[in-house]
């Protein structure tokens, strides 16, 4: 039985002390690396007076992850692949691991900043909420105005997930459910606008 991946189902926060070195750890639920670099963009600007903010990133399914991961100005290899490592082992994707540090004046050696950046990812990793991966199915369809209400009713029920609406002279839906799900949302649409609406996967 292939064993099943997790994905955030929040945020988390940890911080250690190491030698008066502040580390704080937090993870997140990003979906590319784009989303990920943009968030570590973000911390800088919360976070101006701090040394390094180190990361990792997972986000995909087995098989077909991508990963990467920054030491930040960090000796190489004791910041970002500890982290990475951490992620890795722990059964999550779609996760981005931040470690934000605030020097504290004393050196901690490349054994201390692996101990103290993997501790770091860990305590968030262990705090983080998660669920499920659940393979979705993506698709696309245009639908008149008469009908939106009713579609849209269709969607909730079956906890669609709608990633894009473009209102012009037809409504344009971009929408992701469950693999599971997809043949009976098919039908009901078609059912419903009497065969006129196809879905585009």
């Amino acid at each position: 039985m292939e064993e099943t991946l997790l994905i955030p189902a929040g945020e988390s926060y940890s911080e250690l002390v190491e030698k008066h070195s502040r580390f704080i750890a937090q993870c997140f639920s990003v979906s590319d690396e784009k989303e990920a670099k943009e968030i570590v963009r973000r911390l800088w600007e919360q976070h101006p007076g701090a040394r390094h903010i180190v990361w990792a990133f997972i986000t995909g399914e087995k098989n077909s992850q991508n990963m990467g991961m920054s030491d930040d100005g960090e000796p190489k290899g004791t910041a970002g692949r500890p982290v990475l490592n951490v992620l890795s082992g722990s059964g999550i994707t779609n996760v981005l691991c931040t470690v934000v540090r605030y020097f504290g004046g004393t050196l901690l050696g490349t054994g201390g900043l692996v101990k103290a950046y993997s501790q770091s990812a860990k305590d968030a990793i262990e705090k983080l909420p998660t669920k499920p991966l659940v393979k979705e199915t993506s698709f696309a369809f245009q639908i008149g105005y008469d009908i939106y209400d009713s579609i849209k009713y269709l969607l909730k029920k079956y906890d669609v997930r709608i990633t894009d609406e473009n209102f012009a002279e037809a409504i344009k839906i971009k929408a992701a459910v469950k693999e599971s799900q997809f043949a009976d949302v098919e039908n009901e649409i078609m059912q419903l606008t009497a065969g006129k609406v196809k879905l585009e996967r």
